[in-house]
């Protein structure tokens, strides 16, 4: 094994590690306490200080950026964080200043697992020793901080969301008809801000209060069972998500503040406002019996919290562990929690929302390169806004989505979202109806066909990213870290084991309408997902491609399950399904995952 718990020197190791300990007093130093591992074949000695050279990355919290395009790429690369691999072959987790749990109280009645302050002068250091074995530490550290959640299964379908006042009508008129008039693949309906109700004291809140505006959606509990109706306008249950920004508070606007007041002994004739504070029990508790787990609330499926936490020990992982476990525990469901990433063990809380990213060529390019390299901290489900959030100082946008540069640009990001983890399209008021893109509706469609076609295949990576931590989107040097290219290239990842996919974020040159791409093949042999080829392994291949086409190469003999059309739900299998060989070479055998989701 390659990972030593440090709280004290006692105890076994490989024979190939040797650790030395001697006083702690005063913590670990280079005077008490010494690894000596064999990495490479080479033995290396480890002490408290020694320096990592060669860290491959983690992730980032967030992308919210209103600036240049320069300057929020440049920011976002300056937001990334540490991974826990690294070509140096070794590496330490202090994980001493997070903040400890204590059991559950079975008077409970949530049975909550709760947080406890961190102790003081406790040093608790996880060593890993694992040279290029890269996928073995990802395991070792999912043993102890736990595996990536599998996410419902639904969540790997297509997700429409917008920031735009849509009522209970024109939600129907002008963005569900189209899906169904266009046959176009639909799983979860996110409403952004404007299900709110506008308060008229502009004292108060209308940013994160927890009540319907009943002038746009006049019968919350009708439509809601509306969404969740086979006889809705697609055909098929949707799911239902809606954003909630709880640092708000509890104002005296809200519906039920006199109700939350009194459970947690605040005098309501003060109409003060009653802060957010996730980290006390009762007040997260009074949070979910008031609100979330009454009606209108109590009939939506999942939370979109966009914001950075409120109390408790690490705010942001703290308060997504405590969505995530009120959804397992109250409501019986595999939960899902739209949040920012909260750091390490943010794995066991998935959704990640990326946050509000430019739409510029330059973002779209840092989101291809990054979220397999988040795989490098077990963070598998990056959800961004697919086409950018904002169109500020030097975005093409497609506000107007006649907009040729802008629909161009929003095409790559949606063909980039039919092999990302999660592919919901997002923007500040400017349009995401692909049905409104006339130079580019259909290969937007065709993208989408693809994400639908997937969903078998991509739901059985993740539920093999539970078991194995190896995210569906990972960096190429995992199956071949003894190849340098296999970091040089660094804008392509494997999608599953099959997969190798290498997404455009450069415009087509306006003259030939093409654009080329150079993709580095791992060890093997490879065919084109048209079936060209074949392409032997340890080369690059240099191509040309048009609007319509995303570079994908599939193991050749490769076999993928792939959703049929008439398949009309991401939730189901059937007979329908096709089993797609990809020609040449001998056969692979592939076995598939399919529960309940």
């Amino acid at each position: 094994w390659n990972c030593w718990l440090m709280e004290g020197v006692t105890g076994t190791t490989p024979a190939d590690h040797r650790v030395f300990g001697g006083d702690l007093i005063g913590g670990f130093t280079p005077q008490n306490l010494q690894i000596v591992a064999t990495i490479g074949g080479q033995q290396v000695s480890w002490t408290p200080g020694t320096k990592q050279v060669g860290n491959l990355n983690g992730t980032y919290s967030s992308l919210d950026c209103y600036s240049t395009p320069d300057i929020c790429y440049s920011q976002a690369w300056g937001s990334v964080q540490p991974g826990l691999l690294a070509t140096d072959g070794w590496n330490l987790l202090d994980d001493s200043s997070s903040g400890r749990v204590v059991p559950a109280n079975s008077s409970d009645p949530l049975h909550w697992t709760w947080w406890d302050a961190t102790p003081v002068d406790v040093n608790d250091w996880y060593f890993f020793s694992y040279g290029t074995n890269f996928t073995d530490l990802l395991g070792d550290y999912a043993k102890i901080g736990g595996s990536m959640t599998l996410p419902p299964r639904s969540a790997f379908g297509t997700w429409w969301s917008r920031y735009w006042a849509y009522s209970a009508d024109t939600i129907v008129s002008e963005v569900l008809s189209g899906y169904a008039n266009y046959s176009i693949p639909l799983n979860h309906l996110v409403l952004d801000m404007d299900w709110h109700n506008e308060p008229t004291d502009k004292s108060c809140s209308s940013w994160g209060n927890f009540d319907f505006n009943t002038n746009l959606f006049p019968d919350p509990v009708g439509f809601i069972e509306w969404v969740h109706s086979a006889d809705n306008i697609v055909g098929r249950p949707l799911k239902l998500l809606l954003n909630v920004h709880p640092q708000s508070g509890i104002d005296h606007c809200m519906e039920r503040y006199v109700e939350f007041a009194n459970i947690v002994g605040v005098n309501p004739a003060t109409n003060q406002t009653i802060p957010c504070n996730m980290g006390d029990k009762l007040w997260a508790e009074t949070l979910y019996n008031v609100y979330y787990d009454a009606q209108p609330l109590a009939g939506v499926d999942y939370w979109w919290t966009d914001y950075g936490g409120c109390g408790g020990p690490d705010a942001l992982l703290w308060n997504n562990y405590a969505y995530d476990s009120h959804m397992q525990i109250a409501r019986q469901r595999r939960p899902l929690v739209l949040s920012r990433y909260g750091g390490l063990g943010n794995q066991r809380y998935p959704i990640g929302f990326s946050g509000d990213t430019f739409q510029h060529e330059l973002l779209l390019d840092f989101e291809i390169e990054t979220t397999p390299m988040a795989a490098n901290v077990l963070f598998g489900y990056w959800s961004h806004d697919i086409g950018g959030f904002h169109n500020g100082q030097g975005a093409p946008g497609d506000a107007d989505p006649t907009n040729i540069t802008g629909s161009e640009l929003f095409l790559r990001w949606v063909q980039f979202g039919a092999v990302a983890p999660i592919m919901r399209t997002h923007c500040d008021h400017c349009e995401r109806r692909i049905f409104e893109f006339p130079y580019h509706f259909e290969q937007l469609r065709d993208a989408f066909y693809l994400r639908d076609a997937l969903a078998p295949y991509i739901y059985t990576f993740a539920r093999q990213a539970f078991d194995t931590g190896i995210a569906l989107l990972h960096p190429v040097y995992y199956d071949e870290p003894a190849q340098p290219a296999a970091y040089q290239y660094t804008h392509q990842y494997k999608f599953g084991d099959s997969i190798l996919a290498a997404p455009i974020s450069a415009m087509v040159d306006p003259t030939t309408n093409l654009t080329s791409k150079t993709v580095w093949l791992p060890g093997g042999s490879w065919v084109k997902w048209n079936g060209s080829g074949p392409y032997s392994g340890y080369t690059t291949v240099t191509d040309t491609y048009t609007v319509s086409e995303i570079p994908l190469y599939v193991k050749q003999g490769a076999l993928l399950p792939l959703k049929n059309i008439s398949m009309q739900n991401v939730q189901t299998t059937s007979p329908d399904m096709m089993w797609t060989v990809f020609p040449g070479g001998s056969s692979h055998p592939f076995t598939i995952t399919d529960d309940h989701g």
